[in-house]
C-alpha cells in the first residue's frame, strides 16, 4: 500500500486559500492542481529551496497580497490533522501489507506531521519528495519507489487525491485509485479487499 499524505491520510488547509487568493494564476484552474504545478512549489517540495526561499517565490508567483515572512507563518499551520479514522485504519491495515507514503511534501511540514502526528511510526516507509529531489506526477518517480520497495508495480496500490498523480503511478504500472479523505480511502480499501 502507497498513500499520498495530504487528502489522503493527512487534512491539510490553505493551499486552496492561497492559491484564490492570488493574482498571478489561472482562476479557472483546479486549486490543487494549480499548486502542484507552480514552479516555486516544485522547487520546494523536491528540496532546491529554503523555506524562506519559497516564501519569497511563492508570493511573488502568485502575486500575493502578504510578506514572505508573513506567509511562511501562516503556512506553518496547515496541517490540520489525520483524518478521523486514519489510525485505526493503518493498524487494520498493517497485518496484512507494507505500508509506505509517497508525498510530494516539504522541510516545513514533514516535522510537523512527525511531532504532532507521529504518522512516520505508523508506516513502513516514507518517500517524500524532498529529500528525494523528485516528486509526483513524474512517472519515474512513482518507478523509483516501486524499485526502493523491491516489488513490481502492478502489485501496488497508490491512493491519491490528484488526478494528476494517479494518471502518473498507473503510468509507472502502478493499481492507482483517487480519494480524498477518510471515507473515501477506505471505501477504496473496501473495493480491493483489504478492509
Amino acid at each position: 500500500m502507497l498513500f499520498d499524505l495530504g487528502g489522503v491520510l493527512v487534512e491539510i488547509g490553505g493551499v486552496v486559500e492561497t492559491i484564490r487568493r492570488g493574482r498571478g494564476g489561472d482562476s479557472k484552474k483546479d486549486p490543487w492542481e494549480a499548486w502542484l504545478q507552480s514552479p516555486a512549489v516544485f522547487q520546494w517540495e523536491t528540496g532546491q529551496t529554503s523555506n524562506e526561499e519559497f516564501a519569497r517565490d511563492i508570493v511573488a508567483e502568485l502575486q500575493l497580497d502578504r510578506s514572505p515572512e508573513a506567509f511562511l507563518s501562516d503556512c506553518a499551520t496547515w496541517v490540520l490533522g489525520l483524518f478521523p479514522g486514519t489510525e485505526e485504519m493503518l493498524a487494520d491495515l498493517r497485518p496484512q501489507v507494507s505500508l509506505a507514503c509517497l508525498s510530494n511534501t516539504n522541510g516545513l511540514h514533514w516535522p510537523i506531521i512527525q511531532r504532532d502526528l507521529g504518522l512516520d511510526k505508523k508506516l513502513d516507509r516514507c518517500f517524500l519528495s524532498y529529500q528525494l529531489g523528485r516528486g509526483k506526477p513524474d512517472e519515474a518517480t512513482f518507478s523509483f519507489v516501486a524499485d526502493q520497495l523491491e516489488c513490481a508495480p502492478n502489485k501496488i496500490l497508490f491512493i491519491d487525491d490528484n488526478r494528476l498523480n494517479v494518471a502518473g503511478a498507473q503510468a509507472a504500472g502502478m493499481q492507482a485509485e483517487r480519494a480524498f479523505g477518510g471515507e473515501a480511502v477506505r471505501a477504496v480499501l473496501h473495493s480491493k479487499g483489504l478492509l
